[in-house]
């Protein structure tokens, strides 16, 4: 999104919602009793606690995008009902992926029928 700001001279071209809370996790392997697993942790553990990785991916990959964030305060569009025609693409595609996946059935079961003879 950054980068499509500035190709367009910060014109905000698309809309993101607020950030959501991090509630990701982040794991790493090292050997059992491992001479230098003290050591890494704690740098690890460093680096999260002063957030220079999240300071240094932001200021070189967000750039202020913090304008082109929806605020859902200001929208006065009422959102419409979700009907059964608006799902019917879902179901068209359920639908051709059973005709091909019996398609597919049959043939398998004349093709070894053929076989056996």
């Amino acid at each position: 999104m950054g980068l499509d700001m500035i190709a367009t001279g910060g014109k905000c071209r698309y809309a993101i919602s607020k950030p959501l809370p991090l509630n990701e996790a982040f794991g790493y392997g090292l050997p059992k009793n491992g001479m230098y697993n003290d050591i890494i942790k704690r740098k690890i553990l460093q680096i999260f606690e002063t957030q220079i990785l999240t300071d240094h991916i932001y200021h070189k990959h967000v750039f202020d995008i913090d304008r082109c964030i929806k605020d859902t305060k200001k929208s006065n569009e009422k959102l419409a009902k979700l009907e059964l025609k608006d799902l019917s693409g879902a179901f068209l595609i359920l639908l051709v992926g059973m005709l091909v996946s019996f398609l597919v059935f049959l043939i398998e079961n004349i093709i070894s029928a053929l076989q056996k003879k």
